[in-house]
């Protein structure tokens, strides 16, 4: 048996993020037939790599200090370990809006491109 997990790509700049899969024994009615029996190996888990450089919200960090998925610290981080990506777009939602940084931003190593509504905003 095979299970293919379709993963579906958005635009804002995130983390890695992982899930389990659990695979649980088929539980017939009493009497049938068992249609399939759970291996050895019951659980997998998935980690989709962290992926895009869109600022999709104005917030910085989260309660534990993580970076918010969307945000400018997510995708500065993101353009600074993905080879070749140089460049951080916000996207209409928030090109208007102010950022307010929680902490220092991360160091850039890399030339990058901002795209946004301006020097003003």
């Amino acid at each position: 048996m095979s299970l293919i997990v379709d993963v579906r790509d958005d635009f804002q700049a995130e983390a890695d993020e992982s899930f389990t899969l659990n695979l649980l024994p088929d539980a017939p009615d009493p009497g049938a037939a068992v249609r399939y029996q759970v291996g050895d190996v019951d659980t997998g888990t998935v980690t989709i790599l962290a992926n895009d450089t869109d600022v999709i919200t104005p917030e910085d960090q989260d309660a534990t200090g993580a970076a918010v998925e969307g945000s400018l610290r997510q995708a500065l981080i993101n353009a600074e370990e993905f080879t070749g990506i140089n460049r951080v777009d916000f996207i209409d939602l928030v090109a208007d809006s102010a950022v307010n940084l929680d902490a220092a931003l991360p160091s850039i190593t890399e030339s990058l491109v901002i795209n946004g509504a301006g020097v003003e905003n």
